[in-house]
């Protein structure tokens, strides 16, 4: 925590940190926000579904009531939104993302059988045409391949996509090397960065 007292200490524009880790700082009297202005609480869905919603509140208590909040959510589930009629005042919602509608002409059916007659059962509703085209997901790597092939010996076509761990988990970063857009009217400025 050397580096993170030393941005308390010295003061910083913007810390980026988790809620367990300025706990960890609020311990001590260095750790002072009360220049606070401005909170912002990313994902904050995914934070409430890790259990930080607690951490979250006892954050609160150390920063200053007048700021301006900032939710950033994919969802907003009853519990976040109960906690941004706690913690906001006349909140503006921005929705960039248009609601889903069910696709139209698509079907969909439950076949509940043993795992061993899952591959047949694949093949007949393709051979009998009950299916024109299919999109079928497997548990592991080696079922799309095995099912692919059983697939491809009983249609024209069939083809399994399949990654390796590396390539599904995206490019590899190192911890705190998260790229984020800003746009601002005024001249750039270089903001003093902590990550907690």
């Amino acid at each position: 925590m050397g580096p993170q007292e030393h941005a308390f200490r010295s003061g910083v524009d913007v810390i980026v940190g988790t809620p367990g880790r300025l706990l960890d700082h609020f311990r001590s009297a260095y750790a002072k926000l009360g220049g606070l202005q401005y909170l912002v609480l990313d994902e904050a869905d995914r934070m409430l579904d890790m259990g930080f919603l607690p951490d979250i509140r006892r954050v609160l208590r150390h920063i200053p009531r007048a700021r301006q909040t900032l939710f950033f959510s994919a969802t907003i589930p009853p519990p976040i939104a109960d906690l941004s009629r706690e913690m906001l005042k006349n909140p503006a919602t921005i929705n960039i993302e248009r609601r889903s509608a069910p696709a139209v002409g698509i079907t969909h059916a439950a076949y509940p059988v043993p795992q061993h007659l899952k591959p047949p059962l694949l093949a007949r509703l393709l051979k009998n045409g009950e299916m024109h085209d299919a999109l079928v997901f497997t548990r592991t790597k080696h079922r799309a391949n095995r099912l692919a092939s059983i697939s491809a010996s009983r249609t024209s076509t069939s083809s399994a996509f399949t990654a390796t761990a590396r390539s599904r988990s995206g490019p590899r970063r190192s911890p705190g090397s998260r790229a984020e857009n800003t746009a601002s009217s005024s001249p750039p400025i270089s903001p003093r960065v902590a990550s907690m």
